[in-house]
């Protein structure tokens, strides 16, 4: 099913959840291959469809019209608002979507909704609405760790996302989530691994082409797993030439001066809103090594327990925040 919302603004007035965060789900749990739209309208426009089409001269909460190519179904948020808040509120609007997008697959009911009502329509009307909850208020996290792929490569500073992903799934199976390990997936160019637990997915990807190419994976990644605000879902985990090893900063759209890997990932998503775990890799003595050759350098034994603390504090404090 195919669903394009309109007049999003009178539904977001009430309502926390944005109306893109309920078509998802939507589009889910219907298998038909058919067009909706989901109109929402002021009191006085139902109430005139509702005359013109129903013969019926009130305000009402939900009309649907089966056309040709695109059918219609009209909500009134304000006539909803009056009898619901908060999260009931949301909750009354996905029920009304489904009670309209029923009676276009040709569901028909007597009497009117209520909780012991067993007529059919109603009852598939509830189950779908269970779907829908259960995926709103599924938490979904794409966390992207970036390196070069290869045991030549796996000790260098540039590495520091790539180690830091991996000790990120030993914390997440430690707390208690399900995974199946760490897969290549050759079609989204990465090693995947997919963590589970209640209502929270978090994906851990390692992207496999080398490093200035990272957002050909992360943008693969993007579109099978359509997360809904990639500014809060999409962490991007890098080295950081800019902060002293042993250090870290988490940050919403800042980026070290020059990481060819995170202006990949910028440049094929179009856009630099998304979080950054920025893992502190400078310990130069000499300053005047030059930052392209010293990233591609191994970390020492002395050095590498500096780096372990520093993640594994960056990464608690990643997860704290995903809560």
């Amino acid at each position: 099913m195919r669903i394009e919302s309109f007049n999003h603004k009178l539904f977001n007035r009430y309502s926390k959840v944005k109306v893109e965060g309920i078509v998802n789900p939507l589009e889910k749990i219907f298998n038909q291959d058919i067009s909706v739209n989901i109109i929402f309208v002021k009191e006085k426009e139902i109430r005139k469809l509702n005359k013109e089409y129903r013969n019926i001269d009130n305000v009402t909460d939900v009309l649907s019209f089966s056309l040709d190519n695109t059918s219609e179904v009209y909500i009134c948020p304000k006539y909803v608002k009056r009898s619901f808040k908060g999260e009931k509120y949301t909750e009354e609007i996905i029920r009304l979507a489904i009670h309209g997008i029923l009676h276009l697959l040709g569901y028909d009911h007597k009497g009117k909704f209520e909780d012991e009502n067993t007529e059919e329509m109603f009852k598939v009307q509830e189950e779908k609405l269970e779907k829908v909850l259960n995926l709103l208020n599924k938490k979904m996290y794409l966390v992207v760790g970036l390196g070069n792929p290869g045991k030549e490569y796996e000790n260098m500073r540039h590495n520091a996302g790539y180690i830091a992903v991996d000790k990120l799934g030993e914390i997440l199976n430690e707390g208690g989530y399900s995974s199946n390990g760490w897969e290549n997936e050759k079609i989204f160019d990465s090693e995947v691994n997919v963590f589970e637990k209640d209502n929270t997915k978090i994906v851990l990807l390692k992207p496999t082409t080398f490093m200035n190419n990272s957002g050909i994976a992360v943008k693969k990644a993007l579109k099978k797993y359509k997360l809904e605000d990639m500014s809060k879902e999409l962490i991007l985990i890098h080295d950081d030439l800019d902060i002293s090893l042993g250090e870290y900063k988490i940050q919403l759209g800042i980026s070290p001066k020059c990481h060819y890997g995170v202006k990949s990932v910028e440049d094929h998503l179009g856009t630099a809103d998304f979080t950054r775990v920025r893992i502190g890799i400078d310990n130069r003595k000499d300053r005047k090594i030059p930052g392209e050759k010293y990233v591609l350098m191994n970390f020492s034994e002395d050095e590498k327990v500096f780096l372990f603390e520093c993640i594994d504090t960056a990464l608690k404090e990643l997860l704290l925040n995903l809560k």
